[in-house]
């Protein structure tokens, strides 16, 4: 007979993941709707150009997609082409604050050092080389790539969180500004 609480159990983790990974920010720390959902966090100009890449000749398989609510579905952080077995570095100076498994991802998340806002970097797959409370600069080895990450296989997801809603990595990392553009009107 099978154990049925096997997938009782998955189920419980995975709304463990859901409460960690997307935290239970406040709606005023990004844009969205006025209920309490949230696309993306804005980046404060201080962090534009703040983070490192966390491996050499990075280069983006996937883009950042930000949710239109706060559970929508979305892509938030980019992945990052590496190989399984490569050493991926500090994006950031800081603090260690979880160095473990989430469900079945092994992840290290980095709680950057000198700036008002709570900002954390977070990089999966990757097998730590750090515990939590260790510190960290920029380009310190915090972990090994593990193969399995989905789409990608082979990648690094990176994602970042601003007072806990998730922001575009690549601004963070100087890749990308935000550009407004003027609204079309319609003949009336």
């Amino acid at each position: 007979m099978p154990d049925r609480r096997i997938p009782a159990l998955r189920l419980v983790l995975a709304v463990v993941y859901a409460a960690l990974v997307l935290g239970a920010g406040s709606p005023a720390a990004a844009t969205g709707d006025p209920d309490g959902g949230t696309t993306a966090a804005e980046v404060p100009e201080a962090l534009e150009g703040s983070l490192a890449w966390p491996v050499p000749q990075a280069t983006v398989l996937r883009a950042f997609a930000a949710p239109s609510t706060r559970w929508g579905a979305g892509h938030r952080g980019v992945d990052v082409a590496a190989a399984p077995g490569e050493t991926v570095v500090a994006a950031t100076p800081g603090i260690v604050t979880f160095a473990g498994t989430v469900v079945d991802r092994p992840v290290v998340t980095v709680r950057m050092d000198g700036v008002p806002w709570e900002v954390l970097v977070t990089v999966e797959p990757v097998a730590p080389l750090v515990a939590t409370g260790d510190a960290v600069a920029v380009g310190d080895p915090i972990g090994t790539l593990l193969g399995g990450h989905r789409p990608c296989g082979a990648c690094i997801h990176l994602g970042v969180r601003i007072d806990d809603a998730y922001a575009n990595p690549m601004v963070l990392l100087g890749a990308e500004r935000a550009v407004l553009l003027p609204l079309e009107r319609g003949a009336g």
